[in-house]
């Protein structure tokens, strides 16, 4: 799914960056409209980067194999530990979610026993998908430009964490959301703004709930309406930097904890649905609690 997203926004990029020359006319007659060919398209489905250019600096030195060796070794290594991950910690604490009546206490319990391992795995995935696998390609195809994040674990406020943790995609949103929302819908940076986080956070809720087939808006609340709050909080300093890191923890933390008992109540509490689209969207942890007190009574 993931892929797949990345292969649209390349095509878009790639059609938003070339239709103006196809669509203006041609000055006279006998000129000609020069557009990239098939292997310089081929190469930007593979390198590593969204915005689309007619060249990218380029390496000239050989391809260094122990590193991209390295690379790959880092890769394999994460999976082991996502599949560490879900065994030890989502599948023991969750697995009998729904079975038994839930109770808060053990809900909570098991939020505070996921901090500390959903911090681990978002660390580890930021530097799966952002270090390793794009410096991997990189090296593969000779591509010079290097940054794919800067300093995002010193910022102190949330709108430099978005712009700074993964430049690949916030450079894709500025250039294709963000310049072309204010230039053809809204002068209004603000409306912008919220164009640009709500797309986003609407195109990671539909990974997430295509992925686990289910549909809970948990991501989309935490990122696309009380991201977009905190953006505008004047954080500063040490402080703001705490307090980012206080929000990115209890944000991963909570929202490991609710997918993973929705998941498991979509198994331990089958529902029967109706036509009515109500009853589809209903989550399944609603319905867990309900029959358990329906039996109760």
């Amino acid at each position: 799914l993931m892929e797949s997203t990345r292969l649209v926004m390349k095509m878009h990029a790639f059609v938003r960056s070339t239709i103006g020359q196809t669509a203006n006319p041609a000055p006279t007659i006998n000129s000609t409209i020069q557009l990239p060919g098939l292997q310089h398209y081929i190469y930007f489905l593979f390198a590593p980067v969204l915005i689309y250019r007619t060249s990218y600096p380029r390496t000239t030195t050989p391809i260094r194999w122990t590193f991209v060796w390295a690379r790959s070794m880092e890769i394999l290594a994460a999976v082991y530990y996502f599949i560490y991950f879900y065994e030890r910690f989502i599948r023991p604490y969750y697995r009998e979610f729904g079975v038994t009546t839930p109770h808060w206490s053990a809900v909570i319990e098991c939020f505070y026993g996921m901090l500390m391992p959903s911090t681990l795995c978002l660390l580890l995935f930021v530097y799966m998908l952002l270090y390793s696998i794009q410096n991997l390609f990189a090296e593969l195809l000779h591509f010079g430009d290097r940054r794919f994040f800067t300093n995002w674990w010193n910022v102190t406020n949330y709108r430099d964490y978005f712009i700074k943790w993964n430049c690949l995609v916030q450079d894709w949103l500025y250039e294709y959301i963000y310049k072309d929302c204010y230039s053809y819908l809204s002068s209004n940076r603000y409306v912008c703004s919220f164009l640009v986080v709500t797309i986003s956070a609407l195109v990671h809720e539909l990974l997430i709930g295509l992925a686990l087939q289910l549909f809970l808006p948990i991501n989309y609340i935490c990122f696309g309406i009380l991201s977009y709050i905190i953006m505008f909080l004047p954080l500063r300093g040490r402080f703001g930097n705490v307090i980012v890191w206080l929000l990115i923890i209890f944000g991963v933390a909570l929202q490991m904890s609710f997918y993973s008992m929705e998941a498991f109540a979509k198994m331990n509490c089958p529902k029967k649905l109706n036509d009515n689209l109500l009853d589809k969207l209903v989550p399944y942890i609603w319905t867990c609690i309900q029959n358990h007190r329906k039996s109760d009574k």
